[in-house]
């Protein structure tokens, strides 16, 4: 999907070649999608981290997800 959504932004810049593709690919999602840490925040959604055991997860309590298991358990 990064890769796909590069090339459509018409591929890396001349500064991409000096910097890490992590940069990259950030700039180029954010460049589709400018809002979406914002609405993340404003929906209740922690930011998504990697985990010292190499895994991915919330960096903190999800707030939607608590309110939907409260909800299935009533």
């Amino acid at each position: 999907m990064a890769i796909d959504l590069l090339q459509k932004d018409g591929g890396p810049q001349w500064l991409d070649k000096f910097m890490p593709p992590d940069q990259m690919i950030v700039r180029t999602f954010n460049k589709r999608w400018p809002n979406c840490s914002a609405v993340r925040a404003a929906n209740g959604f922690p930011k998504i981290v990697q985990k010292p055991d190499d895994t991915f997860g919330w960096s903190g309590p999800c707030k939607p997800c608590e309110a939907g298991k409260a909800a299935m358990g009533k």
